[in-house]
């Protein structure tokens, strides 16, 4: 029980800090895609992620388009959409729709409730009952005639959210390591590097496979761990 008291304190002192740390990074990274060095890092991204959506459009085909369209909402390069990736690349597209609506449809997509649509999801509400949708007749339009996979402009989403997270991850590893040399974990996996008190919970747990960053999986794991 000790252990356990003591590894929730540490943990939760941990997660207070990341969440600083998230907070003053934000509140740079605005400054730092006005300087030159963030224009430069936005473009190079940008044109990456050009590059590789022109790359499945070369392969042709309606699946190949759908690939290319999921691509560019996919701004993270997760593999799934978010209502945030979602909502930003709406408005940049400038369709002009009702953001209730826009909260359905991210609905009707999102099939299992996840809070975030895979392709798979997207594909079947394309091509299921909302091809009539404003959503879905807005979007075939602005794919179909215009030479939008040339617009730079229209990556810059997807290059802020990957260059956001690049420098989110590395801020939060280097903070990780300071505050636990510090103050230790009593466990931690070293893949996901998520800490426990007991080694039996380490051998337990679910691991993710990767290093967990994100604050809401850090939170969740805080409260079910510690607080349940």
């Amino acid at each position: 029980m000790q252990l356990r008291e003591e590894e929730s304190r540490r943990s939760k002192a941990e997660l207070i800090q990341f969440q600083s740390i998230v907070q003053t990074l934000e509140s740079t990274l605005d400054a730092y895609f006005s300087s030159p060095e963030g224009k430069a890092e936005l473009v190079d991204v940008a044109k990456a992620q050009r590059a590789q959506i022109k790359a499945r459009k070369r392969e042709g085909g309606a699946s190949s388009m759908l690939h290319q369209i999921f691509d560019l909402f996919d701004m993270d390069g997760s593999g799934e959409i978010s209502w945030e990736e979602f909502r930003d690349v709406v408005a940049y597209l400038q369709l002009s729709l009702e953001t209730s609506q826009l909260r359905q449809d991210f609905n009707d997509m999102d099939v299992d409730g996840s809070g975030e649509v895979d392709f798979d999801e997207f594909r079947a509400w394309w091509q299921g009952r909302q091809k009539n949708s404003a959503l879905h007749l807005a979007l075939t339009a602005k794919f179909k005639f215009q030479q939008w996979v040339g617009d730079l402009g229209l990556y810059h989403p997807r290059a802020k959210a990957i260059i956001r997270q690049r420098h989110l991850e590395d801020a939060l590893n280097l903070n990780r390591e300071s505050f636990r040399q510090r103050d230790p974990p009593k466990q931690h996996c070293s893949r996901c590097q998520l800490s426990f008190a007991l080694l039996k919970d380490v051998h337990q747990h679910e691991c993710a496979g990767r290093i967990v960053n994100s604050l809401d999986e850090l939170k969740h794991h805080v409260n079910s761990v510690y607080l349940s």
